[in-house]
């Protein structure tokens, strides 16, 4: 039996989401994804790793008809899951649906003071990445760009720019990066000029 025959012989609502795990990183992104029935066990484990909250669909239909609209998470071996940057917007019509602490809790965790931002492209973006520690390539233009390049890439618009390092060069322009602060997360390929690049060196003070 092939794959494809094997994932069709299963119960629609298998299929279906059946938990959520929702939160926000330390950089006050929001973060969330769906899961499937036979994943709710391990991805409720995987929400408390991550420090997230994690939610069960059940009979739920407005919950259910959210989660239809988030990304699907994937689960890793190191017990940690694949959670996606999604909308504010969206992550708000889930927080009546956490619970209550994380629901009124809405502004970010108390954190030591963030470093400097850093200049970037575009130079307006209000969410910009810190600055970077000596000794990290960062190219002075985008023919610069190669394998160990700390560029900025981003999701959607609304997500804003954020740190991420070379990790492959392809043919045509073509890189595979990984985000630089969530190592956990799958890597993603970028064409050369859909990078931003950051300041070749951290302000002075």
């Amino acid at each position: 039996m092939t794959a494809t025959a094997a994932g069709n012989s299963l119960p629609r609502h298998a299929l279906l989401p059946a938990a959520l795990i929702l939160g926000r990183d330390n950089n006050d992104r929001p973060h969330a994804a769906w899961f499937m029935a036979d994943q709710v066990e391990a991805a409720e484990k995987a929400a408390g790793l991550m420090e997230m909250h994690f939610l069960t669909v059940s009979d739920n239909q407005d919950l259910a008809a959210i989660a239809t609209k988030l990304p699907k998470g994937k689960l890793f071996d190191s017990g940690k899951a694949f959670v996606p940057f999604i909308s504010g917007a969206v992550f708000n019509t889930l927080l009546p649906h956490a619970p209550p602490a994380a629901a009124e809790h809405k502004e970010p965790k108390s954190r030591a003071p963030k470093p400097p931002k850093v200049s970037a492209a575009p130079a307006d973006d209000p969410a910009m990445p810190p600055a970077p520690t000596a000794g990290i390539d960062l190219p002075k233009d985008w023919s610069a760009i190669k394998l160990g390049s700390v560029v900025l890439a981003s999701e959607s618009k609304e997500d804003g720019w954020w740190e991420a390092k070379v990790v492959e060069a392809k043919p045509n322009d073509v890189f595979i990066l990984q985000w630089s602060d969530y190592p956990d997360y799958e890597r993603f390929v970028r064409h050369r000029e859909r990078l931003a690049l950051m300041f070749p060196r951290p302000f002075a003070s």
